[in-house]
């Protein structure tokens, strides 16, 4: 068997990777065979035949050429090398002659066939195939499409790969809306370990956009679970709040790049959540953290002409201010976030510090422009999409400055003089995109490449027409294709020029009339809100229409009322007023009119009010009563105003009805938070039918915590309660004496004194609360006063049931008022005997006055018992306070007799430490001295520290010590005491060296104690007393010369 032709062909297309091999063989002289083999590439190929049996050469070579022509047609390839090698051949330039676009899209085709066949043969060609492919998309060759997906299949899976090369395939085969059998390679595609990370973050969106429904949700049910799990959970409850939330908190978070990009992939399976989307990521910060993230999800708004979200972002494209400027020279430094850096090496970091230089913004604005512009060029409607998105973005009250007058003066040297330019800017001037979707071929508005603003044209006059609709406008076909899109832009638009194109635009359409029917009220109530005057007022027109047709309905009565067009409120007056009182029998209009926010028209509802008021039948007043209170009960602090208004309305229009309220009613009004609702509350109180004794107690009690207009009030209604009310309120009128006014306090006494007066139960539980009260500190001053002074007058017949042990604790309290109170009821109901004298004489140590004086009066009427326990009755003496000390000193000095009194109390007084006792005990001493007791006075006297005491000892020297060495050598330590005095007891130390001189002479032993002491005394003593201590000592070696002295007698020479 002999082998005539072979052909090799190969199919390759998502997964599916088939060989099919067909064969003409000749078996014998006339005789041939039909024979093919097929299976993947790379492996074992089943074998098969069209001939059972042997054939012509004529029908071998036509079922030979049907197979291979069946096969192709289902995108089989002859890769066999001759058929390659001749289809390269067949391929030819295109012809010359052709021009223009025939001429480009010829080129472009012949260079995808020719990269399909023979890369090389391209390549060496110098038009990169990146190129090729972007030119296909951009001039919009559809039969490109099929070239360019064969190519990324053919492509995408050598070991060496151009990343640009495939991004530019992927977005040209999507871009030409190529039908694409099995585009689930891409996926594969995606996610391989491919390096080639552009044209991966790209192929799921071309998977999306090529793939069918099913293949979309299988998609979405893979990929939704990746996102993190609060994203879900807010996505499954469509909750768009909670994913706010967390879309914000993970925003300059470059970790969560991959999620944002996934979730705005997912998002048209999802709409509701593409709003939300689409805000957080509006507020995203042009720096490095987000900057790469905005950029890529522009990019692909942009491959989906997502008009949405592409309008969204050129805006904030357009306005957002670079980070840095980039420098002239790479080696050149920039300040940022006061870091110095250098843009050419920042940039290559992976976590680089910079993003979104000038550069950077100019290469994006003329990118817009130019994306645009490629939509219009090709006549595709998305542009009117995408640029009515764009012009949704702007807002007078952010973007839109007042006109403004520029002059710019230059000196033209021909003419030697200084010539004046004058620029007129329009608003708007700055906002490039903006003007040129809008003004593109305006005569009134121009772009000055100078200024890189728009300017007014040379001829503009504010006062000319309006130029015809779209005239001034780029691609005004295409807009006219999409009348819905003014519809659109005139119901959202926030800027009067954008109303003014979508507005002149529509009224000129043909179909303008047509689509106008079928717009709905709600339409044209958005139309009514735009701040573009000939909208409202046709809107308006439309609305009143509407108003007449639909029997006079009340909600667009109310509607128009509430708008801030002052012609609809004037409108919806006019009807008001037209049908006065079927309006006004609506109580729901009544009740929506006089707490409208606008003042005027609440003021003419008011005054309304007041003239149907009157002929209202009952029910009817009772329920707009009812309405009122409820606001009154409802409002906050930001309705102050209305309040007030509905407060005068109800004490205008409703007294009557007021007077007979529940008091129920009343009391939640006294309870409410704000003043103003607790002051109508008391005006509702005092204007009531009802009498004091009706009114519940709980109400009388809450109006003492408030202002002076309630707790007048409260206490007229206390005097005016029955007696019974008030024995039942016993704590309520105790805690009254405790109010903060004084006004109250002596009211609520007044209350207080009949009762304790006819009740003597109440008296005494009262009596009890306040004296537990004045051992407790006071809330305000003068409180234990007040209620020790109750105790004292209303209570006072009450005072002797109280327990001896309070008595005690009220007197060891830490208030005045309570141990004045104490001294009062020991005086009259303790017996002095059964207090102690040394407990008596603590009253007299006591800190208050009548306590004191309590004591001294125990002392006075206690005068035996005080002489027979005079040891602890002496010890009054030694209080800390002078008054009863001097009243010690009155009554010891007249009270006890010289049998009261023996030297041990006498020289004990003198031992006090406090002058005046010490001073009261040597005049006890001096008046009741015995001769006997002398030696004891002076022994015990001289053992006294106190100067005073020392020298009264010198009085009894010459009378007990003369002649007596013994006593003298005793009073040792006195006299060494006061002699080592410095600069003190003058008196007392002359008297003591005067008395021991003479007693030396007289005496050995006192002369040898005086040499000691006066030697003593002149190592240590002040100058003063060392003179006369060696004066001493001279005239005992005088008396005595065997006397050993520590001084030395020298004679000296006089000269005469």
């Amino acid at each position: 068997m002999k082998l005539i032709e072979q052909k090799r062909l190969h199919f390759k297309q998502g997964n599916s990777d088939k060989v099919y091999e067909v064969d003409l063989c000749e078996l014998e002289a006339g005789a041939f065979l039909v024979n093919f083999r097929y299976g993947k590439t790379g492996g074992p190929l089943r074998e098969g035949s069209k001939t059972p049996t042997p054939v012509d050469e004529t029908k071998a070579r036509s079922l030979y050429n049907k197979l291979l022509q069946d096969k192709m047609k289902k995108g089989y390839l002859d890769v066999s090398e001759k058929s390659q090698a001749k289809q390269v051949a067949a391929i030819q330039p295109p012809d010359k002659s052709l021009e223009g676009a025939e001429a480009q899209a010829a080129w472009i085709l012949y260079h995808l066939q020719l990269a399909q066949l023979d890369p090389a043969a391209q390549k060496a060609r110098n038009w990169k195939l990146s190129r090729v492919a972007w030119r296909a998309a951009s001039l919009n060759i559809k039969a490109a499409g099929p070239y360019c997906w064969a190519l990324f299949e053919q492509n995408h899976r050598g070991k060496s790969i151009d990343d640009m090369e495939l991004y530019s395939l992927l977005w040209a085969t999507a871009q030409l809306d190529t039908a694409v059998e099995d585009p689930s390679n891409l996926l594969t595609f995606w996610r391989s370990k491919k390096k080639a990370p552009t044209a991966k973050k790209l192929a799921p969106f071309v998977y999306w956009e090529l793939a069918d429904a099913a293949g979309q949700q299988a998609l979405l049910e893979e990929e939704l679970p990746k996102l993190p799990e609060l994203w879900q959970k807010a996505l499954d409850r469509k909750d768009n709040d909670a994913l706010a939330y967390q879309l914000r908190k993970a925003k300059g978070d470059k970790s969560m790049e991959q999620a944002f990009a996934m979730l705005y992939l997912l998002s048209p399976a999802m709409p509701y959540c593409r709003k939300t989307l689409v805000e957080v990521i509006c507020e995203m910060e042009f720096r490095p953290n987000s900057f790469r993230l905005l950029r890529r999800l522009f990019k692909m708004a942009t491959f989906r002409k997502d008009a949405q979200f592409w309008g969204a972002l050129a805006y904030r494209f357009e306005k957002a201010s670079p980070q840095y400027r980039m420098p002239r020279r790479n080696n050149q430094y920039v300040w940022v976030s006061y870091n110095r850096m250098r843009p050419k090496d920042e940039l290559k970091k992976e976590n680089s510090r910079l993003a979104f230089s000038n550069l950077t913004k100019d290469y994006f604005s003329d990118y817009m422009r130019k994306e645009l512009d490629q939509l219009g060029q090709k006549g595709n409607i998305a542009y009117v999409a995408m640029a009515t998105s764009l012009l949704l973005q702007y807002d007078d009250s952010r973007d839109g400055r007042t006109d403004r007058r520029e002059k710019n003066w230059r000196f033209d040297n021909k003419k030697q003089r200084w010539i004046a330019s004058v620029y007129h800017y329009p608003s708007y001037s700055k906002e490039l995109i903006f003007n040129e979707v809008l003004y593109a071929n305006s005569q009134r508005y121009v772009y000055s490449p100078m200024k890189q603003e728009w300017v007014y044209g040379k001829h503009y006059d504010p006062d000319m027409p309006l130029p015809a609709p779209l005239s001034e406008t780029k691609y005004a076909d295409l807009w006219r294709q999409e009348p819905k899109a003014f519809l659109h832009l005139m119901a959202e638009a926030k800027s009067q020029k954008v109303l003014e194109f979508a507005h002149t635009a529509f009224m000129a359409h043909p179909e303008a009339k047509s689509l106008q029917k079928r717009l709905g009220l709600s339409y044209w109530k958005q139309l009514l809100s735009r701040p573009y005057q000939p909208l409202q007022t046709w809107a308006l027109q439309e609305i009143v229409a509407n108003y007449e047709k639909s029997g006079k309905p009340t909600a667009i009565l109310l509607y128009l009322l509430d708008h801030d067009y002052a012609k609809a409120r004037e409108q919806a007056l006019a009807w008001l007023e037209a049908d006065f009182f079927d309006y006004f029998a609506d109580l729901d209009l009544v009740y929506s009119l006089l707490l409208h926010q606008r003042k005027d028209l609440r003021n003419w509802a008011q005054e309304a009010l007041g003239r149907i008021v009157e002929v209202y039948e009952a029910a009817k007043r009772q329920a707009l009563l009812g309405r009122l209170l409820g606001f009154l009960l409802r409002s906050g602090q930001d309705q102050q105003m209305l309040m007030t208004e509905v407060e005068s309305l109800l004490k205008s229009y409703f007294v009557e009805e007021t007077q007979q309220l529940s008091l129920d009613l009343i009391g939640k009004f006294l309870r409410l938070p704000l003043a103003q609702q607790q002051a109508f509350g008391l005006h509702l109180l005092k204007g009531h039918a009802a009498e004091a004794t009706q009114i519940p107690f709980e109400d009388i009690q809450y109006l003492f915590g408030k202002t002076a207009d309630y707790w007048r009030y409260g206490l007229e209604l206390l005097r005016h309660s029955s007696e019974q009310k008030l024995l039942q309120e016993g704590d309520f009128l105790l805690g009254l004496l405790e109010h903060p006014e004084e006004d109250v306090r002596l009211a609520s006494r007044e209350v207080l004194a009949p009762l304790y007066a006819q009740n003597q139960a109440f008296a005494v539980t009262q009596m009890q609360a306040l004296l537990r009260k004045l051992i407790r500190k006071e809330k305000i001053e003068g409180l234990h006063a007040l209620f020790a002074d109750i105790l004292t007058s209303e209570l006072e017949g009450h005072l002797a049931e109280v327990d001896r042990k309070f008595i005690f604790r009220l007197l060891n309290a830490k208030y005045a008022p309570a141990q004045e109170l104490a001294a009062v009821l020991i005086d009259r109901y303790i017996p002095y005997d059964s207090l102690s004298v040394a407990n008596t004489v603590r009253l007299a140590n006591h800190e208050i006055v009548a306590v004191r004086e309590l004591a001294w009066k125990m002392f006075k009427e206690q005068k035996d018992r005080m002489r027979y326990e005079r040891e602890e009755a002496l010890r009054l003496l030694d209080v800390d306070w002078a008054d009863s000390r001097q009243f010690a000193f009155d009554f010891f000095g007249q009270s006890y007799t010289a049998d009261d009194w023996n030297p041990s109390l006498m020289v004990g007084i003198c031992d006090s430490v406090r002058q005046d006792v010490q001073q009261f005990g040597r005049q006890l001493i001096t008046r009741f001295f015995e001769e006997e007791d002398g030696p004891m006075y002076l022994e015990q006297l001289s053992q006294h520290p106190r100067p005073e005491l020392q020298l009264y000892a010198t009085n009894y020297l010459e009378r007990f010590g003369a002649g007596h060495p013994e006593r003298i050598l005793s009073l040792r330590d006195y006299f060494y005491t006061v002699l080592a005095q410095v600069n003190k007891g003058r008196m007392a130390k002359d008297r003591i060296w005067s008395f021991l001189t003479k007693e030396a002479k007289a005496s050995f032993e006192v002369a040898q104690f005086l040499s000691d002491l006066a030697t003593f005394i002149s190592a240590t003593a002040a100058i003063g007393d060392k003179e006369q201590a060696v004066i001493v000592l001279r005239d005992l070696q005088d008396q005595y010369p065997l006397l050993e002295q520590p001084i030395a007698i020298h004679d000296y020479p006089t000269q005469s």
